[in-house]
């Protein structure tokens, strides 16, 4: 048997990847003869070398440098199928194109280009195909293009039509601790579905918009949030994290701050997203900005406070994250704490959030908690997910 585990770089938890990598290392060291094999692919990332390379993990790792392998003619049959099927689908529109579109001469300089990257090869089809424009007007700008991703990705958002929804969708997209499908991520955006796939439409080449509405979108590949992160690679389409991660905070906290009509709790993927992550995104403002100063906050977390701060603990708890948010609580407020430019007002605000929290947690722990949600008729033991906290 072999088990692939594809990409391990893409992997947030560059700890417990590493770790992983540890244990499948001393288990092989440990018996020889196990009846199955790892098949790792990564990107070169410093946390993965250091394990992979280790001399304990040596004897029993076998590596294969992939920047050695040859892939032109792999790239090369993937660009003559893909783009017969182009010259097929469009036949009409393409009819005065003499074949074989591309010529020998373009198709050599497209796999030049790609030196060997399928997702260079991918996203390049994408584009010239991506209904624009006719694709054989298309593929003189792809061969323009210098070779590698980032012009790519210029070409592609440089010809979509740009605006402020364009830019606070994708930001948004890249910054979530957790997918969300493209409808709730109209509800804590507070944009019209119809908004959101029409601002996407013009870059559908370097993101997976999905078919249906209830499904997330979706990058396909990493390097997209590698180049719009960075500034000195991305220019004016730069997405700055601390302000974006603040205005997640703020749409999480919008979201929130209205009350259930009927319930004793959020229900709903985007309102119980906001009620999880709005922290999340709280301490990433402050990690990567470290500027505490915004003239909405403050009136947002009171107005959360005053109006919503009990459906929003019942949430946690239904979800098994009470005790998290109070870790995070922690944090938050010792890094508050630690700027002098933090005003009284927010920091009172997190504090008092913060103890209403603790007091909470602290009956949980004391008593066994029942509840019965008549809206639906059905019962939760909240005495068990309070085991699962403490």
């Amino acid at each position: 048997m072999i088990i692939f585990v594809d990409a391990i770089d893409e992997c947030d938890d560059k700890e417990l990847m590493a770790e992983f990598i540890e244990i499948v290392a001393d288990a092989y060291r440990g018996n020889r003869r196990l009846p199955l094999r790892v098949f790792f692919t990564s990107r070169v990332e410093e946390h993965l070398r250091k394990k992979l390379e280790a001399p304990a993990a040596r004897s029993v790792i076998y590596h294969l440098a992939l920047q050695d392998f040859d892939a032109a003619n792999d790239i090369r049959k993937f660009f003559q199928h893909r783009f017969a099927t182009i010259y097929e689908e469009n036949h009409r529109l393409m009819r005065d194109v003499p074949w074989p579109w591309p010529s020998h001469t373009d198709l050599q300089a497209l796999v030049e280009k790609a030196s060997g990257s399928f997702i260079f090869a991918f996203t390049l089809i994408n584009f010239v195909d991506d209904g624009a424009d006719l694709p054989h007007q298309k593929l003189p700008i792809a061969l323009a293009a210098h070779a590698g991703l980032d012009p790519l990705y210029t070409e592609v958002l440089s010809t979509a039509p740009r605006g402020e929804v364009l830019k606070r969708v994708i930001g948004t997209i890249l910054l979530l601790e957790s997918d969300l499908s493209v409808t709730s991520l109209g509800h804590l955006l507070q944009l019209n579905t119809a908004h959101i796939l029409q601002a996407l439409l013009g870059i559908q080449s370097i993101l997976m918009i999905p078919g249906n509405d209830d499904e997330p979108v979706r990058l396909f590949h990493t390097s997209l949030r590698d180049f719009l992160m960075s500034k000195p690679r991305s220019g004016g389409f730069f997405i700055n994290p601390p302000a974006r991660h603040l205005d997640i905070l703020l749409d999480c906290l919008k979201l929130v701050g209205i009350p259930p009509d009927t319930d004793i709790l959020f229900r709903g993927e985007a309102s119980e997203y906001a009620c999880i992550n709005w922290c999340h995104h709280f301490d990433q403002w402050l990690i990567l900005g470290n500027e505490p100063h915004n003239d909405y906050l403050t009136s947002y977390l009171t107005n959360f406070a005053s109006e919503s701060f009990d459906y929003w603990v019942n949430t946690l708890l239904v979800k098994g994250s009470l005790g998290d948010m109070l870790e995070m609580l922690d944090r938050i407020l010792l890094m508050l704490k630690q700027l002098p430019s933090c005003s009284q007002g927010l920091l009172q605000t997190m504090e008092d959030i913060q103890e209403h929290v603790k007091v909470d947690v602290s009956g949980l722990r004391k008593t066994a908690v029942c509840y019965v949600d008549y809206a639906s008729i059905y019962r939760f033991q909240l005495v068990d997910v309070s085991y699962a906290i403490l």
